[in-house]
């Protein structure tokens, strides 16, 4: 055969024209490097490199599934580590009882008369509340204490064909959420809201309402009321009742005293004014103002005695329920 000028033959009949060899002392994979010194052709090391990328992936792959493997034995021994015993969940519920009932942080099982028997007169937390002496540290443990019981026995329950002890239980955690959060942040009376309005108008008192209500938003409805919508509109209705009156020229302004005692102009309703120009309890705002003040009343009587009332009910969800297991 004919070599062209610029070819040459190496080795067994491998042809390699000058301008397609590459230089030396490089490594371009799959391509023929010539040797000078030799004259033979060397491989460029293909082979050799495959055969450690398949070595790499394999290793990956390994180290892949060994890592997932491993998650899952961690997350199943943390699920059977994190799962609540029947005796978790006997002692956080006597923990919430005896702090409820007697003022106790103490796990002592109850009896069945103890808890059958308490009614809704003469637990701890119901005759703190009457003394006006319930301290915000109790009030925290209490709530979270019931948390805790109820985050165990709500796992329990679940997927149970019966919803009665899902609401059940639920209604009861609003009603002493409710207890806390009134007994956390004192009631908000139609004097301080006429102070707020004689002081900085409409926008500052309404402000104010928002804010003294806000601590209530997070309860859900109980019995298919909710406290936060009743309180705002109770609030909202007495902010416009008491514009109404000021209309009228029958909200007196005090101007702060010489001796530094109040800070801002104070209001004061002249109810003798009131009644001169208006029939007060003919008026749609102070009817719908009277009737939201009774429901919250209601909601908070009943929430008190329903805390101790149904915790026999509790108790023998803990103690006799098919819903509680051991595994």
């Amino acid at each position: 055969m004919d070599l062209g000028q610029n070819q040459k033959k190496v080795g067994n009949g491998v042809f390699v024209g000058n301008t397609n060899v590459p230089s030396s002392g490089s490594s371009l994979q799959g391509v023929p490097i010539v040797s000078p010194d030799m004259g033979d052709i060397i491989l460029g090391g293909s082979k050799e490199k495959k055969g450690h990328r398949w070595l790499v992936v394999i290793l990956i792959i390994f180290v892949v599934l060994a890592l997932i493997l491993g998650g899952v034995l961690i997350w199943v021994n943390l699920a059977r580590g994190n799962k609540s015993t029947s005796a978790d969940i006997e002692s956080s519920f006597n923990r919430y009882a005896n702090y409820l009932l007697y003022g106790e942080d103490k796990t002592d099982a109850l009896s069945y008369e103890s808890v059958r028997d308490v009614g809704s007169s003469g637990y701890y937390l119901k005759t703190q509340a009457e003394q006006g002496s319930l301290s915000s540290d109790y009030l925290d443990n209490l709530k979270n204490y019931f948390q805790n019981f109820y985050t165990m026995i709500e796992g329990t329950i679940e997927g149970n064909e019966d919803e009665y002890p899902k609401s059940f239980l639920k209604n009861y955690k609003n009603q002493l959420d409710l207890i806390v959060t009134y007994y956390k942040n004192s009631p908000m009376m139609r004097g301080e809201i006429l102070a707020e309005y004689v002081a900085g108008g409409e926008t500052r008192a309404r402000n104010y309402i928002e804010q003294r209500a806000q601590p209530f938003a997070e309860i859900d409805d109980i019995y298919n009321e909710n406290y936060y919508d009743l309180l705002m509109e109770w609030g909202d209705d007495t902010l416009a009742l008491l514009v109404e009156y000021d209309e009228m020229g029958c909200v007196d302004r005090v101007e702060p005293n010489s001796e530094g005692n109040n800070d801002e102009i104070e209001g004061r309703v002249d109810y003798g004014c009131v009644v001169e120009k208006t029939n007060e309890w003919n008026n749609d705002l102070s009817k719908r103002i009277s009737k939201n003040s009774s429901i919250m009343y209601d909601m908070l009587r009943y929430s008190m005695d329903d805390i101790s009332n149904y915790l026999f009910d509790i108790w023998d969800m803990v103690y006799n329920g098919d819903e509680v297991s051991d595994e």
